[in-house]
């Protein structure tokens, strides 16, 4: 049995700890208005982080609530400053212990294991086997069980004041909840990666399958064997539901050498472009940065900027002529 990593609640308040903490939510933060008030109370407020730590009041579980529609409706429930600093804290000592438990193959919030390194690693399997089966958990982080979750965080930690602390992490959004955890949260995003592993683990060290990726809650597998593929579905399905007590969508199961949708691409025996839904909201975003540029509300350094964004996604399909067709006609 893995031994469970031993870390004390003052290491977590150490101060050149909080001050990484901090360095690491201004990123892209600088100018909301309750980081500016965070700052403007420094040291202070950096202290009150830490002192929350110690005496197990870790985090106020206030949060900012508003839904996006891009690529698909999401609330999205983002925590105050204050508390995504002590998120931050936290996980600069934890994640390493939560990166021990995953696989080769897992993507996601993981360094070097980003959304190109998934696709591309997609790609590979694609050329290589016949079939996959491509699954996904529906509505993964409003359905994540708490208590299961909070369980399987202490068999990796010891103590009964990381095990409080940890509990209250998970309950801090909506605790009259017994499921959920809030998506814009640096810990939800470690916790979903985490909560999946044991699924990775059963695929690639129980079931042997030398095929797989996992992205979060989108996972595929891949074989030369479509009837292997078929029962490892069913298999899929009873595990998902009987151990990690969620549901998985619709199993597909296709040839490589038709469409994988997978992470915002289409992935054809090893051929990567991107699906219809990029394509959409690729040219609907150039679009709406010209605007922003020809009334005044976006300068063109911000532009530059927005647009390198944009592009950094598409570069991982072979879509050139695409890109060149969008911006010449936006």
């Amino acid at each position: 049995m893995r031994r469970r990593k031993k870390i004390k609640l003052p290491e977590i308040a150490e101060w050149g700890n909080l001050e990484r903490a901090l360095s690491n939510a201004l990123r892209g933060k600088r100018q909301r208005k309750d980081a500016r008030a965070f700052l403007a109370k420094m040291p202070d407020s950096l202290a009150e982080v830490g002192a929350g730590i110690r005496t197990g009041h870790a985090v106020t579980g206030e949060f900012r609530e508003f839904t996006i529609h891009d690529p698909k409706q999401r609330l999205i429930c983002a925590p105050c400053f204050r508390d995504r600093v002590a998120h931050h804290a936290v996980m600069n000592l934890c994640e390493a212990e939560f990166e021990r438990y995953q696989i080769e193959d897992s993507y996601a919030c993981r360094r070097g294991k980003g959304l190109h390194a998934a696709v591309a690693r997609a790609a590979g399997f694609s050329r290589k086997y016949h079939y996959f089966l491509k699954a996904d958990v529906r509505h993964y982080f409003g359905t994540v069980p708490r208590e299961e979750l909070w369980q399987r965080v202490c068999r990796h930690f010891r103590g009964d004041a990381m095990h409080d602390l940890w509990q209250q992490l998970i309950w801090s959004w909506r605790p009259e909840l017994k499921g959920g955890l809030p998506i814009g949260s640096l810990t939800s995003q470690h916790l979903g990666n985490f909560y999946l592993a044991s699924l990775d683990r059963m695929v690639k060290q129980e079931w042997r399958v030398k095929g797989y990726v996992r992205y979060m809650d989108d996972f595929v597998l891949w074989s030369d064997d479509k009837a292997d593929l078929i029962k490892r579905g069913k298999q899929l399905s009873e595990y998902v539901g009987d151990v990690l007590h969620q549901q998985l969508k619709l199993l597909i199961i296709q040839p490589s050498r038709t469409s994988l949708q997978f992470l915002g691409t289409r992935i054809r025996a090893g051929h990567v472009g991107l699906n219809t839904r990029s394509r959409r909201r690729y040219a609907g975003r150039v679009r709406q940065v010209t605007r922003d540029v020809a009334q005044g509300r976006m300068s063109e350094g911000q532009a530059q900027a927005k647009l390198g964004a944009l592009t950094a996604f598409t570069d991982i399909a072979a879509c050139h002529r695409f890109r060149r067709k969008v911006c010449s006609s936006a």
